[in-house]
């Protein structure tokens, strides 16, 4: 048995992030292989997110305490703790340290013997510098896009329009407010929101926060912006990207640090050209169909857009050749091999 530790204080709400898509892929591809694989939720009780995933099995379990009685491989996802188990433990770090998770000695403590697992190169190096530990102690398994990615049938769009999606958390650091600055630039003489033929729309994943409410609250008042509900399996998110020809991906660099972006890979898998911030581990997600602008540089950004308008979606070869990359099978079957490697299934 492969136990997932969710002891994030929110649940495990579907259509949030990255964290909780690659957990649950991972879940659903390990159990599709007959390798059992559960949630282990930590002080949520039953609302711990389970109704979002009615196929994968949930445990709740009110002490970490009783980790140590279980006989399963546990992964700790992003959020180590300190607590003696039967079998080799891990931690999968999907993102940078945050402070409401302790201080760096409190990482260095909790992570304590687990193995550490993250989702690129550039996070790597970030937690061997943070945790004063090699590099090659850690290992790198990348996310991936589901397959409904590369299934989906694209929908035709207009060649005079272009459809521009943000499809991340309602978030400062992911980037919202570059765009909707980027929005006010004029480029090639054309007039505010950067050119008439564009459309933007958002969706409202990440809603369950305050800051993520109050950001919802502004896009919905804006003129220029559409705002669709948040997706909540690969099909559906599939189908959305379906209807784009851009997907953006404007994190900010400045006090966060992106460790992948699997909203990338889905996006480039189901036919959409993606314009993302040139940093951190962003660059790590091109499947060849990606158009960098420098961080927080909102003009670069909208001439960023203008580019992808010009290229279009991605042609059937660009999309055939993207989906190579970044695939479910080999996300899993390199998780499998560093599980088997420190403790064997």
């Amino acid at each position: 048995m492969l136990s997932f530790v969710w002891s994030d204080p929110l649940p495990l709400y579907s259509g949030r992030g990255g964290t909780e898509t690659f957990t649950i892929g991972h879940i659903r591809e390990l159990l599709r292989r007959g390798i059992p694989a559960q949630v282990l939720s930590y002080g949520l009780g039953v609302h711990d997110g389970r109704e979002f995933f009615p196929d994968i099995p949930f445990h709740s379990i009110d002490s970490l305490s009783d980790l140590s009685d279980r006989d399963e491989t546990i992964i700790f996802v992003g959020i180590p703790r300190k607590v003696p188990t039967k079998r080799q433990s891990f931690v999968f770090f999907h993102y940078p340290a945050l402070a409401q998770h302790g201080s760096r000695r409190d990482y260095i403590r909790n992570v304590g013997k687990s193995k550490i697992i993250t989702n690129s190169r550039f996070i790597r190096s970030y937690w061997a510098d943070y945790l004063n530990t090699k590099e090659r102690d850690i290992h790198v398994v990348y996310p991936f896009a589901d397959p409904a990615f590369a299934a989906v049938k694209r929908k035709k769009i207009p060649a005079r329009v272009t459809k521009v999606l943000f499809a991340a958390r309602l978030s400062p650091e992911k980037g919202i407010y570059t765009l909707l600055e980027a929005l006010h630039h004029p480029v090639a003489d054309h007039q505010s929101p950067i050119d008439k033929k564009f459309t933007f729309t958002v969706t409202n994943a990440g809603n369950q926060t305050i800051h993520g409410s109050v950001i919802e609250g502004l896009l919905k008042n804006h003129p220029w912006v559409d705002v669709v509900s948040a997706k909540h399996s690969p099909e559906e998110m599939a189908e959305l990207f379906s209807q784009y020809s851009v997907v953006v991906a404007p994190s900010n660099a400045t006090y966060w640090h992106e460790s992948f972006c699997m909203v990338s890979v889905e996006a480039q898998h189901a036919g959409c050209r993606v314009v993302a911030t040139n940093a951190d581990g962003l660059p790590e997600s091109n499947c060849g169909e990606m158009i960098f602008f420098p961080p927080g540089d909102s003009f670069a950004l909208s001439r960023a857009l203008q580019k992808a308008a010009k290229l279009g979606a991605l042609t059937a070869n660009e999309r055939a050749e993207a989906v190579k990359h970044f695939t479910l099978r080999e996300s899993v079957d390199a998780f499998l091999a560093i599980i088997g490697k420190y403790a064997p299934l």
